[in-house]
């Protein structure tokens, strides 16, 4: 992992809530994902499909554009998005046209790469420590 990517995944780390930090505001948070969503649309041509249900997890929301497969996961720790690729074998950042990526970052999101959070998570919420990955912690279900 990058060490600024490390640093910044430590930032917004929590010892003590799991799913989302204190203070956290959906609301807003989701209107700031479909702000970007729009934009998308607008200026990459893209028609991101949003899941907003999203229950027992570190994300609120993701994205995805079907024929690229491309998605984006919102964590509710912190201003911090992945994006990803899929395909049947492993997620990668290998394929995640870089406007989306630059469009994320002009929203204000920190943009992690599905490469850079698989190292074992050694944050700060000591019952997860070695028990899943930074994607684990932050942008999946628990």
């Amino acid at each position: 992992m990058r060490e600024a990517t490390r640093e910044l995944l430590l930032q917004v780390d929590s010892a003590t809530e799991w799913e989302c930090p204190t203070g956290f505001d959906y609301q807003t948070a989701l209107r700031e994902v479909r702000a970007f969503a729009e934009d998308a649309a607008q200026m990459l041509n893209l028609n991101f499909t949003l899941d907003d249900q999203v229950q027992d997890a570190s994300f609120f929301a993701d994205l995805y554009e079907v024929d690229l497969a491309v998605g984006v996961w919102f964590s509710a720790f912190g201003r911090m998005a992945l994006a990803f690729t899929e395909n049947v074998r492993a997620w990668t950042s290998e394929g995640v046209p870089v406007e989306i990526v630059h469009l994320l970052q002009r929203h204000g999101y920190g943009v992690v790469q599905p490469q850079d959070g698989t190292d074992m998570y050694d944050g700060a919420l000591k019952d997860l420590r070695g028990k899943t990955t930074w994607i684990g912690r932050l942008f999946d279900y628990l």
